[in-house]
């Protein structure tokens, strides 16, 4: 996993953990100095704006910055990979790990 792919995984994680809105985060966003970084930028961070399978949108330092400030965490925590309690870093494919909120899609084909 790429760290670009790391801090989208994370962003959306503690943005769910914390039981906020994609628009709830954009407004701590503008909160701390960047505006640019509204919802529909969320939605393109958390998802990556995959193509055939291949993440086309990688987060800046810029804002990974300030969504680790709007997000009350370090930088740190958004870019490295920590091993889940819950599911090891592993979850069963086709699920979501309701802790971290990394995933493994399904094997294709499968249904």
């Amino acid at each position: 996993m790429s760290r670009s792919e790391c801090a989208a995984v994370r962003i959306k994680a503690l943005r769910q953990q914390l039981g906020l809105t994609r628009e709830q985060l954009a407004g701590r966003c503008a909160q701390v100095g960047a505006p640019d970084i509204t919802a529909s930028v969320l939605v393109n961070i958390e998802t990556g704006r995959p193509r055939n399978g291949l993440r086309r949108r990688a987060i800046t330092i810029d804002e990974l910055a300030y969504l680790a400030k709007a997000l009350n965490v370090s930088e740190n925590r958004l870019l490295h990979e920590q091993t889940c309690a819950a599911c090891g870093g592993s979850p069963p494919k086709g699920f979501t790990c309701n802790a971290c909120g990394f995933s493994q899609p399904d094997e294709e084909g499968a249904r």
